[in-house]
């Protein structure tokens, strides 16, 4: 088996020996003036799967090459820990999305809240 890092290696490395339209097929990136693509899952009623479909389409993204960004805006943070990361002993007051938004001197970029989980 290899690992998602080994898989978008081989990714890499076969994007690098061809050309033009087909490497697109091998990292599948946005690429120049190309639109970044939003998927939300939404749905007004509590327990209707939205958390583990979430976890489940941005690992299968992401095995498809594609990059990720899920963004767990759940008080109980379950779609952080379903990808590794334990928001009781992971991250601290000033590392949440709300840093991030803030309209005080605490504001923090987004880059610095963004957090890697443990699925590559």
């Amino acid at each position: 088996f290899y690992t998602l890092g080994q898989i978008n290696e081989i990714r890499h490395m076969m994007a690098g020996s061809t050309r033009g339209r087909e490497s697109i097929e091998f990292v599948p990136h946005r690429r120049g003036s190309e639109h970044l693509q939003v998927i939300a899952v939404t749905n007004f009623k509590g327990g209707s799967g939205k958390t583990t479909t979430s976890a489940h389409l941005a690992q299968y993204l992401a095995l498809q090459g594609y990059r990720v960004l899920a963004v767990d805006l759940d008080p109980q943070a379950s779609l952080s820990a379903l990808l590794g990361v334990l928001p009781e002993t992971d991250v601290g007051s000033n590392e949440t999305l709300y840093a991030a938004i803030r309209y005080d001197g605490s504001k923090r970029p987004l880059k610095e809240v963004i957090r890697p989980t443990y699925f590559d």
